[in-house]
């Protein structure tokens, strides 16, 4: 019996030091079934709360942006007319780009210190008619950053009439706005921008379809 249970110890001893060895060389982690309890991380939180519908999406075709409530204010600034999200969820947090076959084109989390920035033009792509929309959060100070989409300041974002039938796309959303350049004008060019760098360039155009099922969905925390 003594002979037995050593024989066995050494085993388990034997497959254990195995088990160390292969994880010091893969550097992953020996994977048991107590790890693999659910844990509720912010990072699922995170996950889960960013694979819903978005609450605001810029959609192609004719530019259309979608919110899920109104704006909180409009502002002229210049030469641009802003836009802005000053209560509730005003931080700019995750993006994500995606065609109309729901094909992944761009995603970037952490996304607080991103510009997007879309360049419009009419169905032609005469350089003319070109306009630009961006967004993106907008520290006032250090304790306030509201989220802003701004669109030069002849041109405005004029909310759709439901009744009408023109409705957002999603339950989750219930404002829509168009671009009062009219239903020709759609994404001439799309760049994200975080600082200096450009982390994005794309020119929905050269999709297929001309990009008209694009999306760019937003969400704000």
């Amino acid at each position: 019996m003594k002979k037995t249970s050593r024989r066995r110890f050494g085993k388990q001893l034997t497959g254990a030091f195995a088990a160390v060895t292969v994880a010091s060389l893969t550097g992953k982690a020996v994977v048991t079934e107590t790890d693999q309890r659910p844990k509720a991380t912010s990072d699922q939180k995170m996950f889960r709360s960013h694979d819903t519908p978005p609450p605001l999406e810029f959609d192609n075709g004719s530019f259309v942006v979608e919110k899920e409530t109104d704006f909180n204010s409009m502002m002229i600034n210049g030469s641009r007319r802003e836009y802005k999200v000053t209560t509730g969820k005003t931080t700019l947090e995750h993006i994500k780009i995606v065609d109309g076959s729901g094909e992944m084109l761009y995603r970037k989390d952490e996304a607080d210190q991103c510009i997007i920035s879309i360049e419009l033009r009419d169905a032609a792509g005469t350089p003319t008619s070109s306009t630009m929309v961006n967004s993106q959060t907008r520290v006032i100070n250090p304790l306030t950053k509201h989220f802003i989409v701004d669109i030069d300041n002849s041109k405005t974002l004029d909310k759709g009439n439901q009744g009408n039938n023109d409705k957002p796309t999603s339950k989750k959303r219930d404002h829509r706005f168009r671009h009062s350049g009219g239903p020709n004008m759609s994404m001439f060019e799309i760049t994200i921008t975080e600082g200096t760098k450009t982390l994005y360039s794309l020119s929905p155009r050269s999709l297929p379809a001309n990009g008209d099922d694009l999306k760019i969905m937003l969400w704000l925390e």
